[in-house]
């Protein structure tokens, strides 16, 4: 599924965001005493198309990207790469696949974009502060199972 392991894998997959987080990818929540920078996603809106015919495997799901830095710099940078992997842009050739990608899980995505994305204030850590960079993304994706 898009929000068990698909998101985490097609992201780690980078090379840009993975040379920032080294796998620190995590669903839901920043784990207690975790290192930096990281990226806590997790599912901000769903729905369900509906049809005449009966369940429909096409869905539309926002994700927020939380994106951790002790650096305001490295978090920004860590928000422009996760964008840049989850929402492709076109090299202006006319033929550049520009929305439609399959995830590692086998979910097809539709298309992808950017709904709002922002610096938020900063977090007091253990006797620091941490950066907070965040981007949601909202998906239309055939779910595979």
């Amino acid at each position: 599924m898009i929000e068990i392991d698909g998101l985490y894998k097609y992201l780690s997959a980078d090379g840009d965001v993975e040379s920032l987080v080294s796998g620190r990818i995590y669903p839901v929540k920043l784990p207690k005493g975790g290192s930096l920078p990281a990226i806590v996603y997790f599912q901000s809106n769903g729905e369900s198309i509906e049809s005449m015919d009966g369940d429909n495997p096409t869905e539309i799901k926002r994700f927020q990207f939380s994106c951790f830095a002790r650096d305001s710099a490295v978090a920004k940078t860590l928000r422009r790469a996760v964008r840049s992997r989850l929402v492709p842009k076109s090299d202006s050739s006319g033929t550049t696949a520009t929305v439609a990608y399959d995830l590692p899980d086998g979910t097809h995505i539709q298309s992808a974009r950017m709904h709002m994305e922002l610096d938020l204030p900063y977090e007091e850590g253990s006797g620091e502060t941490i950066q907070h960079s965040m981007i949601e993304i909202e998906f239309v994706y055939e779910n595979p199972s």
